[in-house]
């Protein structure tokens, strides 16, 4: 129906520009003085008619957006760093959720964080570490992260996700090259911008995703890792 409807738009913008072009033109072979009150008055009239039409068009183009702002995610993203950097409880955090979890075997002491980057590429893996007395023989991994937002859309599923393999006392931590995500942005014309306040070239407004691997370790395990390795312990 949606469909339907925006075609019939286009076909009545169309039949109304030909045919105020079809009177400039008659109006210019009939008389060379053509721009009198009458022909002015029509051009005045036809684009005041197209200016309607633009608008009442642009309402009927479908959008989309999530629930969260740019703003908001920014908001949560630096709520997110203060709690996990004052020793807060990361799950409680509004706003940020886990995405994958990892349970693995381990009846070692220490436990050596190693990660594998793509080619070219620097990446600082966070990760909190902490000890739970409750566990033994097992260490459990969750991912937290923080909506990522551009232009009122939230893009945070494709982020990617690490691959995580434990072999003896090693826990590696490998990663995809990047997603790449190409945004096309379509903007009002001038017969619309001219009225309001939009820009006719603006920017994009994108939030900053924080990502953090919450590591818990039976007590009596300790914890080294490499040097991309952000590390906390608790």
């Amino acid at each position: 129906m949606n469909v339907l409807i925006t075609a019939i738009f286009q076909i009545v913008i169309f039949l109304v520009i030909a045919a105020i072009v079809f009177a400039f033109i008659k109006a210019t072979l009939k008389n060379a003085k053509f721009l009198n009150g009458n022909v002015i008055m029509s051009l005045m009239a036809g684009y005041v008619a197209i200016l309607l039409i633009s608008l009442i068009y642009t309402y009927t183009i479908p959008t989309e957006a999530s629930d969260m702002t740019t703003k908001q995610a920014h908001v949560i993203t630096e709520n997110f760093y203060n709690i996990v950097n004052n020793g807060g409880n990361i799950a409680d955090v509004e706003g940020v959720s886990f995405d994958a979890e990892w349970n693995f075997p381990f009846a070692g002491d220490l436990l050596d964080i190693n990660t594998i980057l793509p080619n070219d590429d620097h990446v600082y893996t966070w990760v909190v570490v902490e000890k739970n007395e409750n566990l033994h023989d097992e260490i459990q991994i969750k991912r937290y992260i923080t909506p990522y937002v551009v232009d009122e859309i939230d893009y945070t599923d494709l982020v990617p996700k690490p691959t995580l393999e434990l072999q003896n006392d090693r826990l590696t931590i490998k990663y995809s090259r990047r997603s790449e995500i190409r945004l096309v942005k379509f903007h009002k014309e001038f017969t619309i911008t001219q009225f309001t306040d939009e820009k006719m070239f603006d920017d994009y407004d994108s939030s900053w995703s924080a990502n953090l691997l919450h590591i818990q370790v039976p007590g009596n395990v300790k914890v080294k890792a490499d040097e991309s390795v952000n590390l906390q312990r608790r």
